[in-house]
């Protein structure tokens, strides 16, 4: 990547807006192919190399640091994505600095989108809700900026349940990027097969399936049949197929599939076995759906690191919950408590993931007072908690 600067290099300074654009356009497209490793160590070494600042005044250097965060992101690597998308928004929050509008709408996009992920779902909405409104005031409506904040805000609105607003939105995403970018582009495609899966958790199989069939075709075209976002989508495929036919040979058959392809510990891989094990449980097949499950999740507790905690919470919260339904409560406390005791308090309350597993702790710990006939202390203790969490466990 390097040397495409060097006709540059010659004829202009270090951090020459010319530069700093060029190094923005390289990475941006190496990011787009999924080369977040190549791109890192790129931009590190151009901003150490350059002694590259993060001006919010000057929207070139201020693009290089947005283009680590989104890379940072794309890596799962949350924790520092979030951390440097904080800074730069509580620059924005400073009166003294001087920012373009396009700057501060960017800062309230990026830091909702790294809340997001890491599952603060009501701050991250208030920003992209914000975003959207300030972005809007300045902005066409088929800008890229404002597009890809409405999509954000639907899938968040999707992981609260908000199915009817979630699709709604999508599908108006989906057609504005369809206009401008037209229908075998990246945004197209992930705005549709989000659009899928939301119609999927209305139990809209039909519509998702047809859906998903023509995104996979397309993105085998455009992507290639073993890249990642192909294989992706090939798995939900195969669990909308697996739900209309109740029939798991396809979905088998992908899970196989994506563990060749892209390993047996890659995320999509891992995602097709929960997957696979969400459908047995949704056909009282628990007791296979607990041990596939065990043992996909065997020897990988360093996966509850800050960095990809909402697989890992996602991962147990269904183990947990087959355990609940076989009447393991003591299993599932002990997998909730574990779970839980790797995050503080605070971080708890802002995490709906979190404040899942929490209400199903609590269910589990009452059943077991239920059956074991326990002293009061237990009873106190959560017994008040029960309705809401019984609640909470049944969704």
């Amino acid at each position: 990547m390097r040397h495409k600067l060097h006709s540059l290099d010659v004829s202009h300074s270090l951090k020459s807006p010319e530069i700093l654009w060029a190094i923005t356009q390289i990475c941006c497209i190496v990011i787009e192919q999924s080369r977040h490793a190549a791109a890192d160590s790129f931009l590190r070494a151009e901003i150490e190399s350059r002694k590259i600042t993060l001006d919010l005044d000057d929207s070139n250097s201020f693009g290089i640091y947005w283009c680590l965060a989104e890379n940072l992101r794309l890596q799962s690597k949350i924790t520092d994505a979030c951390h440097l998308c904080k800074t730069i928004y509580e620059k924005t929050l400073v009166p003294s600095i001087s920012m373009s509008a396009f700057t501060r709408a960017n800062a309230l996009f990026y830091y909702g989108v790294c809340l997001r992920v890491q599952g603060d779902m009501a701050t991250a909405e208030n920003l992209l809700r914000e975003c959207i409104h300030y972005a809007g005031k300045f902005l066409q409506p088929d800008e890229t900026l404002l597009l890809h904040a409405f999509r954000e805000l639907s899938t968040l609105l999707k992981t609260q349940h908000k199915y009817t607003e979630s699709e709604k939105m999508l599908r108006e995403v989906a057609q504005a990027y369809d206009a401008r970018f037209g229908f075998n582009h990246n945004d197209t495609l992930g705005a549709l097969y989000s659009l899928a899966i939301t119609l999927r958790l209305q139990n809209k199989y039909q519509e998702a399936e047809d859906l998903l069939q023509t995104v996979l075709a397309s993105a085998i075209k455009i992507l290639g049949p073993d890249s990642a976002n192909t294989v992706r989508c090939e798995v939900e495929l195969a669990l909308v197929g697996a739900m209309i036919h109740a029939d798991d040979t396809f979905l088998r058959e992908t899970c196989t599939r994506a563990a060749k392809v892209l390993g047996k510990n890659h995320e999509i891989s891992i995602c097709a076995i929960h997957t696979l094990t969400f459908f047995w449980f949704r056909h009282n097949r628990c007791v296979e759906a607990a041990s596939i499950l065990e043992q996909t999740l065997a020897g990988r507790e360093d996966d509850g690191n800050e960095d990809n905690f909402l697989e890992y919470l996602d991962h147990h919260n269904l183990l947990g919950l087959i355990y609940q339904d076989l009447g393991k409560h003591l299993d599932a406390i002990q997998l909730f408590q574990k779970c839980l005791d790797r995050f503080d308090q605070s971080f708890i309350i802002r995490n709906s993931r979190l404040i899942e597993m929490s209400g199903r702790l609590t269910y589990s710990r009452a059943q077991v007072e239920k059956e074991t006939g326990g002293g009061s202390s237990i009873g106190e203790q959560w017994g008040s908690d029960l309705q809401m969490a019984a609640s909470v466990w049944h969704t």
